[in-house]
């Protein structure tokens, strides 16, 4: 029988997830896709800090040792997070993770398949197909608010897509990062080269005229985006936590529902209401995305 905590921890994660979207995007869409990941993961370099008093000085020197893969599981993350952001400019929230969510989870399926001989079954070969054709139909699904550049749905529909295979990819080398070093050391030192990494090409982009708007953000500007990143803490956590009191596939399998709360706080925030037809796909995907992660256990 699975500990009720189990629920508590991984709705915890679901809600920070699932939330953080579209306040990422609520800032994103104002200072710029570029701007706020450079203020979002520098953030996180400070507010995350605490988490490496709880590894012993070898674990978090064991780090020099696997820069090559920290590097490239950065410079996807951070990749795939700019393109996601920028996406939110022409798509609703919905919409944008949805897709994202859908093509990640499609693409880490076959990243196993490839890398870790993880091959996969009659069962897993119909639920990866019913997400790829559900996933089809939302991108060429169509709501139109007047807040988004609607004239570039292709364009946010391409970002979505290569934000999903850039995340999945990232997430393939933080997994050896994370089996090789301590995962707390992992994690904040993936989240932090995301953050140098973007500075220093917003600084590049400066220095070259083609970034115009000004680097420097008020205080109380930084301030918030710094509680938003916080909810990147509770999520890991609370998923980390639950994977201890419960199963690992299902524990992965029902945090994909974040697609969901991010649809629900993209129409309270943005009024970005979807059409029932957008609405079944989101939930068609989500359960073919919950079904794949339990049966690939």
């Amino acid at each position: 029988m699975i500990d009720p905590i189990f629920y508590i921890f991984v709705a915890v994660s679901i809600l920070s997830y699932g939330i953080q979207s579209p306040l990422n995007v609520l800032f994103s869409r104002r200072l710029g896709a570029l701007r706020f990941t450079v203020y979002r993961n520098l953030s996180l370099a400070i507010t995350m800090l605490p988490v490496l008093f709880f590894a012993s000085w070898e674990e978090v020197y064991a780090i020099t040792g696997m820069l090559p893969v920290l590097l490239i599981a950065s410079l996807t993350g951070a990749f795939g997070f700019l393109c996601l952001q920028t996406a939110a400019r022409y798509l609703p929230v919905g919409i944008t993770q949805a897709i994202r969510q859908a093509v990640y989870v499609s693409a880490a399926v076959v990243l196993g398949a490839i890398f870790f001989g993880e091959y996969l079954s009659a069962m897993q070969l119909l639920a990866l197909g019913g997400i790829l054709i559900a996933s089809a139909f939302i991108m060429a699904s169509r709501s139109n608010h007047a807040h988004l550049d609607n004239a570039q749905h292709g364009r946010g529909v391409t970002l979505s897509v290569v934000a999903g295979i850039s995340v999945a990819f990232s997430f393939y080398f933080f997994s050896q990062l994370s089996r090789e070093l301590n995962p707390l050391v992992a994690g904040y030192f993936w989240e932090a080269t995301i953050g140098v990494l973007t500075f220093g090409y917003l600084l590049f982009e400066k220095y070259r005229g083609v970034y115009t708007d000004r680097i420097t953000l008020p205080w109380k500007e930084i301030g918030m985006i710094s509680l938003i990143s916080l909810t990147t803490i509770s999520g890991t956590l609370g998923y980390a936590f639950a994977v201890n009191h419960g199963p690992f596939a299902l524990a992965s399998g029902l945090v994909t529902s974040t697609v969901l709360i991010s649809a629900i706080a993209g129409w309270i925030l943005f009024k970005e209401r979807l059409t029932l037809w957008q609405i079944f796909l989101i939930l068609t995907v989500t359960a073919l995305m919950i079904f794949l992660r339990i049966i690939s256990g």
